[in-house]
Parts: structure tokens; sequence; C-alpha cells
């Protein structure tokens, strides 16, 4: 089985110079070799180029003197309408090389998986997912800008690579005896992510052709910066569904998870889940009630975890500074943030009692649910004096809770 499909799209703003348009490619194929092997792949790619991201001249028309001439006597674009320094014609904004905001960015993602059945009710499978992401962007500013105001061009670049990619095992084994059905699910998982970043940005381009296309023959470099960021989640998960006659049904779910942007002392957290339901309308004193399709109870508690940090948060970092090292001014670095080696996971855990109803063959189906969630060890920024010379430190602070009803 295959499946290939092409796409285009193209978004043009109200003002010349902003535009944004996507070219997408996407192919999905599904090969089952034996009738005990499977194997697949569906791929996404995608190219997109984007204009005037950070422009907007329609804005900075909106401020100007109404009495000014927009042009000169030739016809030509009056740089300076009026007698105000700091404002300059809008028109000269929208003039072709005068402003330029560009970004292009490409994306690659697959989804590969590999399913073999070991024996009757057992099967492995294995998903291997990596995205890739490549991204350009680049500024320029003309001398004729209300910006620069007739100085010296500038010119700035930025480059991005990100690549992440998802590794899976799972174990599948079901199982029926008699009325009592069993299906139970184990899970390795481990996720990566690369992120590079680099950038510069220089003033003094000599032809403004040249945009940010050649960045070395500026007369002076404003900045230059480049940056790697990764992190890595590993995890485990374990799953039992039981259910009788389709009447009775029970879920017990464990996972373990640990994530590289937690101290060294509590990378790991455990969260259990347990749910269980019963299915009145498979009672057989119901299966006379030919408008009722669906009417079942359930109950369940069970907790998940939340990383949202950035990277390196329990780290001690440095920053670069200056100092005075005799009479010579020289670099130096200094911290510029507290290390917790005991931050860890955010946790939520959940309880909840409802109940799913269907009548007149699905004519009028919902739920009603009454629910209840208890989050700690908040990550959250503990504000610190400025006196001892940090702003903020990084904690498991607080708990929240919140519960209500929901149809």
């Amino acid at each position: 089985q295959f499946y290939i499909s092409a796409g285009y799209f193209l978004d043009k703003g109200v003002t010349e110079g902003l535009d944004y348009a996507r070219y997408s490619l996407r192919a999905n194929i599904d090969h089952e070799i034996n009738r005990w092997l499977k194997v697949g792949i569906s791929s996404y790619m995608m190219f997109s180029d984007r204009n005037g991201e950070n422009l907007n001249p329609y804005s900075f028309t909106l401020g100007q003197n109404p009495l000014g001439a927009p042009y000169k006597a030739d016809g030509s674009i009056n740089f300076t309408p009026t007698n105000d320094a700091l404002l300059t014609n809008p028109l000269a904004e929208i003039v072709p090389g005068a402003q330029v905001d560009n970004t292009k960015k490409y994306r690659i993602f697959n989804s590969i998986y590999t399913e073999v059945k070991l024996m009757e009710g057992l099967k492995y499978r294995v998903n291997f997912g990596p995205d890739f992401t490549l991204s350009r962007w680049g500024r320029f500013i003309g001398a004729q800008t209300n910006a620069r105001k007739g100085g010296d061009a500038q010119a700035s670049t930025q480059s991005n690579f990100g690549f992440n990619w998802t590794l899976e095992n799972i174990i599948n084994y079901t199982k029926t005896i008699q009325k009592h059905n069993f299906n139970v699910t184990l899970l390795h998982s481990i996720q990566r992510d690369r992120y590079e970043n680099y950038a510069a940005n220089v003033q003094g381009v000599p032809a403004e052709t040249q945009q940010f296309y050649n960045l070395g023959n500026a007369s002076s470099v404003l900045g230059v910066g480049s940056n790697l960021t990764e992190w890595t989640i590993n995890s485990l998960m374990a799953r039992i569904n039981y259910d009788y006659n389709d009447k009775f049904l029970v879920t017990l779910t464990m996972r373990r998870d640990g994530s590289s942007r937690f101290g060294v002392n509590s990378k790991y957290g455990n969260f259990p889940g347990v749910a269980v339901g019963y299915n009145i309308s498979n009672e057989p004193f119901l299966k006379s009630v030919q408008w009722l399709d669906l009417l079942k109870v359930r109950a369940g508690w069970g907790s998940v975890g939340n990383q949202g940090v950035a990277p390196y948060q329990t780290q001690g970092l440095l920053s670069r500074t200056a100092y005075a090292w005799d009479n010579t001014a020289a670099f130096g670095y200094r911290p510029s943030t507290i290390g917790n080696p005991d931050l860890r996971w955010e946790s939520s855990a959940t309880k909840n009692v409802g109940i799913d109803f269907s009548f007149l063959k699905g004519r009028v189906q919902g739920s009603l649910e009454l629910y209840q969630t208890n989050t700690t060890d908040l990550l959250l920024s503990d504000q610190l004096p400025g006196s001892i010379g940090f702003s903020a430190v990084t904690k498991n602070v607080g708990e929240t809770r919140n519960r209500g009803i929901e149809l």
C-alpha cells in the first residue's frame, strides 16, 4: 500500500513584500512482507519561504504627517517629506531591496516502523522517527530607511539546525480465556533533541545589492554568536488491560520517565495510574431496551509528569563580564545562575468519576464527569533579593488544585 500527495500554499500580505509560500510532499508506504513481518514508512518534506515577518510598513505609515510631499518634482521619492528629522517617507521602506526580511525553512520528518509477529497474540514493534529542521533567517536594512536614516547599511543572518529523533520498542500481548480478555503492553522509549544556532550582525555593507549574502565585506562586525542545546527523555511503561465479557474493565498503568533537564539527584519520576469501568448496557437485562446504545460508569486515578523547564536550569552557568586587570580592561567570567541539583518532575494527579451514554442509535450521546487534579512540585522561578547577585532560581514551589464538573 502506498500514498503520495503534494501541496502548495501561498499567502500574500496587505503590503508589498509580505508573503509566505510553502511546498510540501508526503509519502506513506506499508508493506506486508509475509504473514509475520510488516514494515512501513511515512515521510513528510516541506520547504517554506517567508518574507517580511518583522516588517510592518503600514503601521509606520499611520504615524506620518499628512502634509508632507511624498515625491520630489522629478518624480523620485522624497526621503524626508517634512521637517521632522525622526520621520522619513514610508514609501522608502517598500522600495525593492531597501528592507529585506527573509526566512527559508526546510523540514524532513519520517516515521519508520517494523512489526514482527513472534507467536499467536504476541507482537514486537519498533518505531523510529527522525525529524530534521534547517532554517536560515536573513535581515538587511538599507541606508535609505527610517531605521538607518542615511547611515551605513546593516545586515544580519541566523542559521539553525535541529535534529530530533524518537526510538520506541513495543511488545504487545493479547490473550482471551473464555470470557476473560487480557492485553499487556510494554514500552521503552527514548527521545533526543539537538539544536544548533549561529548568528552574525554587521554594519557598513559596501554594496546594498549584497544584502546579507556577503557579511565579510562589511566595515564592522556588531556581533557574532552561536549556541548548542541538547536534551534527552528516557521512558519505560507497562500497561495491563483486562475486561470480563466487555462488561467489567480494569486498566493498570505504570510509567517511569527520566529527563536530562533535571538535577543529578532526581532525573527520574514514577507515574502510576488505574482505571475501572462497568458497561451496564451489556447486561442481559438491558439488551431488550432498544433505545439504549451505551451506558457505562467509570472511575480512575493517575498521575503525569511535566518537565517544562529549559535545559541546563539545574546547573550553575557562567557568563562573560568585563574586569579591570590593574589598569588594563579584560574579559572574565562570573556565575550567572544558581544550580539546583534537586530539581525534580512536576506531578499532576487526577481522580475522576464519569458516565458515558448514547441513546437512539447515536442521535443523543455524551458524558458527565467529575474530576479533581492536584499538581505538586510546581516548576517556578523563586525570586531572590538582588543584593546576593542573582534575581531568581528555578525550584519546585507550591501546589495547585483544579476541580469541576464537565458535561
